[in-house]
């Protein structure tokens, strides 16, 4: 009996401290409410169709999200992620079309493969950019990338003159509409994405130096791992990341819209957090990450579902931003203080 009680009580600790517990529960909490509201979204929250469009919508948070969680387990911060998602579906779409705006024509149109490639090049010499001075300079990550989100910004007004970037051809439009056994094509992407930079965050030798960063930059540089070029690396990668899943949006919109990926930053930092990766570095999980992913955009749906204003929206998701970094700044004190614990043991 003593036993069985032990075991219970070890099972119920290890819940505690598993780092996705709280976003596990979240979402139970979530979906019964869904489930039981005295609304409309009660009924259509879990047909097969909703699910298939939060699923679409959860891809492409997650493609943000899987850079970002590179980001914040190095200690880093990257805020122009969004303007860079932005940057490149302009610069690839106008390239695919043969002109940057509804109105002018300096784009030499090029096939769809290089025109991706184009993008994808283009947003990652921002990050590089980022990387490099953050590097080179000792500048915080947050003011040199908030800086890079404005010019970002600026470069996608100055190429298109404001105007979004239209009449994409039926097969790319295809490429961000099509399904495959009622699965989007965008998911299929997303899950080779995901499975790749999880192995290189867990398994690899790279995804280590990360780890030893964001626990201590000091001590990883006195080890002998190359500080600077692993961040500028997770900063380049932060670029083509973003590239990516600004055409997985424009290729199923058929246009790239100029506002683009506002918030993609913020709502990708967000689902990290409440994931439990560490804001101060040293921590990052792939999979809380996904349910971070996932909780944002049945919030949102169900928010739409149940006729939310859009304004009080942005208020919940803003109290769930600071919610989710209060507890992950408190987790990452107790996991600091154990640290040093063990180290005087």
């Amino acid at each position: 009996m003593k036993n069985k009680h032990g075991r219970l009580l070890s099972l119920l600790e290890a819940l505690i401290k598993w780092p996705q517990t709280g976003i596990t529960l979240a979402l139970i909490i979530l979906y019964m409410i869904l489930a039981f509201a005295p609304t409309e979204a009660r009924n259509t929250f879990f047909l097969p169709g909703n699910i298939v469009n939060v699923i679409r919508q959860s891809a492409i948070s997650i493609v943000i999200g899987i850079p970002i969680t590179f980001t914040m387990a190095a200690g880093l911060l990257d805020l122009s992620i969004g303007s860079l998602a932005c940057l490149g579906a302009i610069v690839t779409c106008a390239f695919i079309t043969g002109h940057s705006s509804s109105t002018l024509e300096i784009c030499p149109q090029v096939p769809i493969w290089a025109a991706v490639l184009i993008g994808i090049f283009v947003t990652s010499v921002f990050g590089w950019i980022n990387g490099r001075v953050i590097t080179s300079l000792n500048l915080p990550p947050f003011i040199v990338t908030l800086a890079m989100q404005e010019v970002a910004k600026g470069a996608v007004l100055s190429f298109s003159r404001g105007f979004p970037v239209s009449n994409l051809p039926p097969v790319v439009m295809g490429m961000g509409r099509g399904t495959l056994l009622n699965v989007p094509y965008t998911v299929y992407l997303m899950l080779v994405l995901l499975a790749v930079f999880w192995v290189i965050l867990s398994k690899t030798k790279f995804g280590r130096h990360v780890y030893a960063i964001g626990g201590n930059t000091e001590c990883a540089r006195l080890s002998g791992i190359n500080v600077k070029r692993t961040k500028i690396i997770i900063y380049v990668i932060n670029g083509a990341m973003a590239c990516i899943a600004g055409l997985m949006v424009s290729f199923r919109l058929g246009s790239a819209q100029t506002d683009l990926g506002a918030t993609y930053g913020l709502d990708a930092i967000t689902a990290c957090c409440l994931g439990g990766t560490a804001m101060g570095g040293g921590k990052g999980y792939m999979f809380g990450t996904i349910l971070g992913c996932i909780f944002l955009t049945s919030l949102s749906t169900g928010f739409n579902l149940m006729n939310v204003n859009a304004y009080y929206q942005q208020i919940i998701k803003g109290v769930v931003l600071v919610v989710a970094i209060a507890f992950n700044a408190r987790n990452g004190i107790s996991f600091r203080r154990k640290e040093k614990e063990e180290e005087k043991a």
